[in-house]
């Protein structure tokens, strides 16, 4: 399947959405490439780490209710993260994959700035291909890869 195309897609443009946000982008390219180069800072790590903890110990994201999924939702959101991470030469063992079953239901995929990806069972049921998810789970990689909570952080500054 195509998903280094995706990936490539996923990483330049973060989506639909993410066209206009790089037409309008103050940020460089060089400085782009420069994040792509570097490593997610430990202080973000941290946080993502943080994070993470509190959704599985309390099995809630702010005021929403969250179960681990680990059926075939998970197998095939992992298979496809996996492929992608490898394709751009990351170790997916230094990722996490997390698909929660929200309630009330969300449809919605995101990141926290580290090397968790956290899928929503009600988004993944309404995706009706790999290359779908492949573009959602891409997209989701870009945030972390290009310090997209780093570059926030700083415009709060």
């Amino acid at each position: 399947m195509g998903y280094v195309i995706v990936l490539i897609a996923g990483l330049l443009f973060g989506g639909c959405a993410g066209i206009a946000n790089v037409i309008r982008d103050s940020h460089s390219v060089e400085s782009i490439e420069a994040a792509l180069r570097s490593s997610i800072p430990a202080h973000i790590q941290q946080r993502a780490r943080q994070f993470d903890d509190q959704v599985m110990s309390t099995g809630r994201i702010g005021d929403q209710q969250v179960r681990i999924a680990t059926d075939a939702r998970y197998e095939r959101a992992s298979r496809i993260a996996t492929q992608l991470l490898n394709a751009i030469r990351a170790d997916p063992s230094k990722w996490v994959i997390r698909v929660l079953d929200p309630s009330p239901p969300n449809e919605n995929a995101f990141v926290v700035g580290g090397t968790s990806i956290y899928v929503y069972t009600t988004l993944l049921d309404k995706i009706s291909s790999d290359d779908e998810l492949a573009f959602i789970l891409a997209h989701e990689i870009s945030h972390s890869w290009l310090k997209h909570s780093v570059r926030r952080d700083e415009d709060f500054l």
